[in-house]
């Protein structure tokens, strides 16, 4: 009993010590947290400091290599062109469609296909189109644009252009041309192409992701427009544009080439701060304070969970400590008064003396039960496996004896016992433990019936598995507490303050030695009311036809 009882003894101080370690702990990462988390926004903030210097610099680099890759591209697109009107050579729009060269050789856009030509005339000026797709507004654009000297010379005869007009459906175009001069700088002829939408703002794209604006280590191999929103626009029509929503800090405004007049702009994209701390190598540990801080909220909860666990063992144990000193205090009172009427020689006849004898015996067979339960419950709990010896036993015979063995006790209560017995059932088990479990059955039913009630014992053969079941008549078992009564120390809580008293170990014993013989236990309703224990042993075998009268219970 005392081994039994230092098992269960609580370690309230040690698991106060360890949820007082778990929320120190808990309030020092939330610190770590939240300085982390200060530290970060001042890191972002230093990051989107450098990110506003390098966005002005990103523009400007943009503005140069648009107007030296621009003026480039224009000048080896028009080329073979440039050179027969220099030589004052005609040129058919087959043969500028033929000899042109793409205005950008990386993009993937769809190339010019829509080529004209404009000539003066006795009414101003005459336009060819190879194809009719080139909008009139270009044209009229491309017009205005000679008209005003939009263009930069690179001759004494020519001049190039990059001349933008707005679309019907609010789109962008533009028309690249090259201009032949007269000796009096008189416009002579143009020709040109028409640049689709699509084309051109894929140049613009193209231009500014073509030298990187972040430096390799932050940027990981992303482009600038990963981190930079951008906006290109010129006379107020808008060429470009990739900021909506996110704040512009950076301007620059093309002042030569062929793209004179454009406006770039350039701004932080809201993205970018977080990508370059997150994928940059600054990282400042807060989703692992994060991690770690739910991790201990989870352990402070196991924590919690495990001082309400052994504050309800703590009850438990008191629960099971009166149960069983109130077990042994009444066998041994009575065993201690009736053992005193015979040594003063107070009886006065053989029957009393014999009845006195029989109480004697029937509450040292209590005594011998209690022990055995807690002997028995102790090894479980110790992991320590019960000992078994099987062999074949007549179940029906064994458990006759066992019901007989408790006549002294149903007489005490004016209680009567009916048995159903299947006989010829043969089973292995070990028959100690079977008596075990008979005497924890019976003296269940015996505390938990009424008194004058009839309890049933029953033996029947279920497919191969013996079954063996004590039905009693009084209140039954909850359907929510028909698992828990198998646990230990738990009675019902109808039951704590009833006369009946135990100690909460029995049908836990019971349970454990029907699982060693690889059966099981459980509780069901009684047919006539009350409650039906029953015990279930496999590889159980007929050894000869029951009797014809034999009415198992179902």
């Amino acid at each position: 009993m005392d081994s039994l009882l230092e098992r269960y003894e609580p370690k309230q101080r040690h698991l106060a010590f360890l949820v007082g370690l778990l929320l120190l702990t808990f309030v020092l990462t939330v610190l770590l947290a939240f300085r982390a988390h200060r530290s970060e926004i001042a890191r972002q903030l230093q990051v989107r400091a450098v990110l506003d210097d390098l966005s002005g610099q990103a523009v400007q680099q943009w503005e140069r290599y648009l107007v030296e890759y621009g003026n480039e591209a224009v000048m080896q697109s028009f080329r073979m062109a440039g050179m027969h009107l220099s030589q004052q050579r005609d040129l058919s729009l087959e043969s500028l469609a033929a000899g042109v060269k793409p205005l950008c050789a990386d993009c993937a856009s769809e190339e010019p296909h829509a080529y004209f030509d404009i000539r003066p005339s006795d009414e101003g000026f005459a336009v060819a189109a190879l194809d009719h797709r080139v909008p009139a507004e270009v044209v009229d654009a491309v017009m205005s644009a000679v008209a005003l000297g939009r263009y930069s010379a690179v001759g004494d005869s020519l001049a190039l252009g990059l001349m933008v007009a707005g679309l019907e459906n609010g789109e962008v175009s533009a028309a690249t041309t090259m201009v032949r001069l007269g000796p009096d700088e008189d416009v002579v002829r143009v020709v040109g192409y028409h640049v689709p939408p699509a084309l051109l703002q894929e140049f613009l794209l193209l231009a500014f992701d073509a030298y990187p604006a972040i430096p390799k280590p932050w940027a990981r191999g992303a482009p600038n427009t990963e981190f930079f929103a951008i906006q290109a626009d010129r006379d107020g029509r808008v060429m470009l544009a990739m900021a909506e929503g996110e704040q512009i800090t950076a301007t620059s405004r093309i002042q030569s080439g062929v793209l004179a007049g454009t406006t770039l702009h350039a701004g932080i994209r809201d993205n970018a701060t977080r990508h370059l701390v997150a994928e940059g190598g600054l990282n400042s540990g807060v989703p692992l304070l994060l991690t770690l801080m739910f991790a201990i909220c989870g352990l402070i909860v196991v924590a919690l969970v495990l001082v309400r666990r052994e504050a309800e063992l703590v009850r438990l144990r008191a629960d099971f400590i009166s149960g069983v000193s109130h077990e042994l205090r009444t066998p041994l009172a009575q065993i201690r008064m009736f053992t005193e009427t015979l040594l003063l020689n107070r009886v006065r006849s053989d029957v009393e003396r014999r009845r006195s004898l029989e109480i004697i015996d029937q509450e040292a067979r209590r005594l011998t039960h209690l022990v055995e339960n807690v002997l028995l419950f102790s090894k479980s709990e110790g992991g320590r496996r019960q000992p078994l010896a099987p062999e074949p036993t007549d179940l029906a015979a064994e458990v006759r004896r066992a019901a007989e063995s408790f006549g002294p006790m149903w007489r005490t209560r004016d209680m009567s016992v009916r048995t159903e017995l299947q006989d010829g059932i043969t089973v292995a088990v070990d028959r100690g433990a079977l008596r075990q479990i008979m005497v924890n059955l019976l003296d269940n039913a015996l505390k938990y019936g009424p008194p004058g009630q009839r309890v049933t014992v029953g033996v029947a053969l279920f497919d191969e598995a013996a079954r063996v079941w004590v039905d009693d008549e009084g209140p039954g078992i909850p359907v929510a507490d028909r698992d828990r009564i198998f646990e230990a120390f738990v009675r019902l809580a109808r039951d704590t303050t009833s006369r009946s008293s135990g100690s909460g170990i029995g049908l836990s014993v019971v349970r454990e030695l029907a699982r060693l013989h690889g059966g099981n236990a459980w509780v069901t309703d009684a047919p006539g009311g009350g409650a039906r224990i029953v015990v279930q042993f496999p590889g159980a075998y007929l050894r000869a036809e029951p009797p014809a009268e034999f009415a198992a219970a179902s």
